[in-house]
């Protein structure tokens, strides 16, 4: 299953760019759907939002056989982010986005999740229900309205976000903690009894510049091996109870990151509280 994903920073994505990569977002039917749904192209949504100056820096699609229609998900960035992102915010720093999804097979409404991009290593988070709850909009004929309307209110909300970021860069785990963390971030995508993971790998930096050991820079780089994988452990044959080497995948379908990325957010907080 393969999933496009293309970041840009600093300048947001063209209608060019969004119709090459994220067809769906221009679909103007829809299929599998009751004589209730509304069809509404999320290139509307788009205009409307970009009328408040929320304008999209990041898209990916699911692969499907029906991408005309495959489900979808955008990051928005406000303008006056994308403006300064480029020199007035430094690494490591975090800047505030709104995630868009949305479909038109009759099996995903508008969704709206408040997040976060990390410069230091272009991670895109997203902000568990415990801090701000997510939005469902319908395919009805008010949708387009309503997820400007929905957006704005979790726009005026991120402030909340920034401050359980303050609260995670205060704590400092201990090596049992930070285990206890890891093992628990790991059962999201696995089950812990037949995978095995180190986690040492797990959190190891990437980069020179993303060594921070506050639960703030822990959680960053569990938040990354679970999404991009590339780590190696062990998986257990039940039959013959030995084990073999493994490499853990990259996490690419959009529902699924989505959830991990929410709980494991969750997860930090309850951790570090």
């Amino acid at each position: 299953m393969t999933v496009l994903n293309w970041i840009r920073p600093n300048k947001p994505l063209t209608r060019d760019d969004l119709r090459t990569y994220i067809p769906s977002a221009f679909a103007r039917d829809a299929i599998d759907v009751t004589n209730r749904y509304v069809s509404i192209p999320t290139i509307d949504v788009l205009d409307n939002l970009a009328a408040g100056h929320w304008l999209p820096v990041a898209a990916k699609q699911q692969n499907s056989k029906k991408h005309q229609h495959a489900l979808h998900t955008i990051r928005l960035r406000h303008q006056d982010d994308i403006i300064k992102s480029a020199s007035d915010i430094h690494v490591g720093e975090t800047i505030n986005e709104i995630w868009l999804t949305n479909s038109h097979n009759g099996r995903s409404s508008y969704q709206l999740h408040a997040g976060l991009f990390r410069k230091v290593c272009a991670n895109g988070l997203i902000v568990g229900e415990s801090t701000l709850s997510s939005v469902k909009v319908r395919h009805v004929s008010s949708a387009r309205d309503d997820v400007y309307t929905h957006l704005t209110r979790l726009a005026q909300q991120l402030p909340r976000a920034l401050d359980v970021v303050n609260q995670l860069q205060s704590v400092r785990w201990t090596h049992a903690q930070i285990n206890d963390f890891v093992q628990h971030a790991l059962s999201l995508r696995f089950d812990c009894d037949v995978y095995q993971f180190d986690t040492n790998d797990v959190i190891r930096p990437r980069r020179y510049n993303d060594n921070d050991a506050t639960a703030w820079g822990i959680f960053n780089r569990v938040q990354e091996t679970l999404i991009r994988g590339r780590v190696s452990g062990t998986k257990l044959d039940r039959e013959t109870n030995e084990r073999e080497r493994v490499h853990m995948r990259p996490l690419n379908a959009i529902t699924e990151t989505t959830r991990v990325n929410t709980q494991l957010w969750d997860l930090a907080l309850e951790h570090a509280s």
